[in-house]
């Protein structure tokens, strides 16, 4: 036995544990039932990736009271069970109180794991962000893995406001492609498109020179086709952003022949990329057909020998549930792609906005407004979903509805500025939209209703914010923002004195006394209104000013002519020679219109190319009465339109005289003219 046990100890060291778990077999045979061997195995068949092998044996040590949490749940979350290995974890308290321990660390990267698995990235994020502060100075593998991890969930987060430049790029993490090529993608999630593909360049540069330094030391050293591929697809959809889709096109279809990722025989690495390019190629194709996306998912789901969702995040399935039901919205498949896209939706009302969207493209106007209301009665806190009914209402020109909506943000307003989901760019579309309804509403008395409202809307402003989201999400810096934009929009009302409330307000409240927008704003509501303006304030512009303005003499600028260059413009000459070389420009056609479930792209048969002749003309008419005599008959006289050669004068019928006539006074010739008279 002590063999045995010795022998164990080397094989787990030298990584041989195939051998290993023989020996333990060897040891459990021989009636030693102990624990610590029954571990051991199960290391070991976690270490060959036998999960539920390695399952099997902890449910069996967890009859004999030995439960081992951190090992089941790992088990459980590599076999995509991840509610189940969240339960797991749960059960070891809250392993963030005592960071220290080596135990609670691990515990907390297999949770966070999880969570992202999940599409909760803001407890992610929150772990990692725990994780970094209490990260000793000797653990530089550890730090590296959670810079690129933490980069990977902060590029998944919704509505993730922040100035990407003012990130500190660490010594070192310099060297990891994976750590630029995760920056890539949060530039990505910014819009920053310039900047994403610059780190892409840079990670791609990283992984080229590894590849030639192992190639140097090691000949056998080769690159990875997935990562050769990921940095095709990410680099083609940059390339789409950007608005060259043929360049995009030209690449996904290279990835497709170069890495085979439309086949069978794709490795099962790259099937999440294959799914992207499906996804991508389709959404700019001219031609989509939902059949061969759809086809193509299923083949690559057979190449992977397990559900595709488990390739790819909840976020991604999202997205790919709601392009197969868009491409079949007049198809009975859309609604089982809707049920499918809910499991993945972790409550985003994107769903339910994708739904009003999917009534109206069949006409379902009226469940399309009762989904409006139900929406809008789930998510009252949410500006920017409030933004997309309205915009919606307003193409349906249901104005009363949006007015309602309206009313109801502005409640919310009165009460607390910040009780909503805000940002400096959904205020201003908020009120863009607001002067929209209320002009559609009342066009006379639209501007005195429109002050009113934003009167209200300031008496707000003192209020505490109630809403998660603002203590969250919006700084000190940002909050100061939206009140300038509100500011500025009083002015362009003819609201002077309210506006000079707002812009003291933000620098008295905030501390925000260096805030350019808030001094301008004052400075300009306190001369519209035509208040004194403090000469600090002015003596603070005229600093920020550049000094050649103050070496230019006013009166000289008032005497100079500048227009004196376009004082030919207006001569009729000029306008009518101007007229002549002006290009006629081409009407644009119209777009056709089609009848209620017609596809232009599936037609149909033909029409019948002798609708237009007469019934006795037509093909299908001659076969029908081929044998009768009333046919014979039409051949021989020509039909009732046709006319033939006469052979003599004889068989011409002669034209009635006009010749005067004698009345006949018969009676005869009387009752046959009360007959036709009758």
């Amino acid at each position: 036995m002590e063999d045995l046990f010795q022998e164990l100890s080397t094989l787990v060291e030298s990584e041989q544990y195939e051998a290993a778990n023989h020996i333990c077999d060897r040891i459990k045979s021989r009636g030693l039932q102990d624990a610590d061997v029954q571990r051991m195995k199960i290391f070991c068949l976690i270490q060959r990736k036998m999960w539920n092998q390695a399952l099997f044996q902890i449910r069996d040590l967890e009859s004999s009271g030995i439960e081992l949490p951190y090992e089941k749940s790992y088990c459980l979350y590599r076999m995509n069970n991840f509610e189940k290995a969240l339960e797991c974890l749960e059960q070891l308290g809250n392993p963030l109180r005592e960071l220290k321990k080596s135990e609670n660390r691990a515990i907390c990267h297999l949770k966070a794991q999880i969570l992202y698995r999940l599409g909760r990235f803001t407890e992610c994020n929150s772990i990692y962000s725990e994780l970094k502060q209490t990260l000793s100075d000797n653990s530089q593998e550890e730090s590296e893995m959670l810079e690129v991890n933490h980069l990977a969930v902060l590029s998944s987060l919704d509505n993730y406001v922040n100035n990407i430049d003012d990130f500190e790029t660490p010594e070192f993490i310099t060297d990891s492609f994976e750590y630029w090529f995760n920056r890539c993608c949060l530039y990505i999630s910014n819009k920053d498109y310039d900047n994403a593909l610059t780190a892409l360049e840079m990670s791609e540069s990283i992984y080229n020179s590894s590849i030639e330094s192992d190639n140097v030391t090691n000949a056998s050293s080769e690159a990875n086709p997935s990562d050769l591929c990921s940095f095709m697809v990410m680099r083609a959809f940059i390339l789409q952003q950007f608005g060259d889709v043929q360049s995009a096109k030209d690449i996904y279809k290279e990835c497709l022949e170069k890495f085979g990722l439309d086949g069978i025989q794709i490795e099962p690495s790259m099937i999440h990329l294959g799914v992207s390019v499906f996804n991508n190629m389709n959404s700019i194709s001219e031609n989509q057909n939902h059949l061969s996306f759809i086809d193509g998912l299923k083949r690559l789901s057979i190449a992977s020998k397990e559900h595709i969702e488990y390739k790819m995040t909840m976020k991604q399935n999202f997205i790919i549930s709601l392009n197969k039901a868009l491409m079949s919205f007049d198809k009975c498949e859309s609604g089982h792609y809707i049920k499918e896209a809910t499991k993945y939706s972790n409550g985003d009302p994107k769903l339910e906005l994708f739904k009003i969207s999917m009534y109206l493209l069949q006409g379902k106007t009226k469940k399309a407004l009762s989904h409006i209301d139900f929406l809008h009665k789930k998510f009252p806190e949410d500006l920017s979903i409030s933004i997309s009914l309205i915009t919606i209402l307003l193409k349906l020109k249901n104005i009363n509805i949006a007015l309602n909506i309206t009313d109801s943000i502005i409640v919310r307003f009165s009460k607390s500025f910040f009780d909503l989901e805000i940002n400096p760019n959904s205020l201003e579309l908020f009120l863009h939209l607001l002067v929209l309804v209320t002009f559609e509403k009342y066009s006379n008395s639209a501007p005195e209703l429109i002050r009113r409202k934003l009167i209200m809307m300031l008496s707000g402003i003192n209020g505490t914010a109630t809403s998660k989201y603002c203590e969250m999400k919006l700084d000190d810096h940002t909050k100061a923002n939206i009140i300038c934009i509100f500011g500025n929009f009083l002015i362009k009302w003819g609201l002077y004195k309210e506006a000079t409330e707002c812009f003291s307000f933000v620098m008295n409240t905030f501390d925000d006394t260096n805030n350019n927008n808030a001094i301008t704003g004052y400075v300009t509501a306190l001369t519209l209104s035509k208040s004194q303006v403090p000469n600090s304030l002015i003596r603070r512009l005229t600093n920020k000013l550049p000094s050649h303005i103050f070496s230019m003499d006013a009166e000289i600028l008032d005497g100079s002519d500048f227009f004196s260059e376009n004082i030919t413009k207006h001569d009729p000459s000029t306008k009518e020679h101007s007229n002549r070389s002006e290009a006629v420009k081409k009407r644009k056609k119209r777009k056709p219109r089609y009848p209620k479930g017609f596809n232009p792209d599936e037609p149909g048969p033909p029409p019948d190319p002798d609708r237009w002749l007469p019934k006795e003309e037509r093909a299908s008419f001659k076969k029908l009465n081929k044998n009768s005599k009333r046919g014979k008959r039409c051949e021989k006289e020509g039909g009732h339109q046709g006319a033939i050669a006469a052979e003599s004068s004889s068989s011409v019928k002669s034209a009635p005289s006009t010749a005067k006539k004698a009345v006949l006074t018969g009676s005869n010739v009387r009752r046959s003219n009360r007959r036709k008279k009758r």
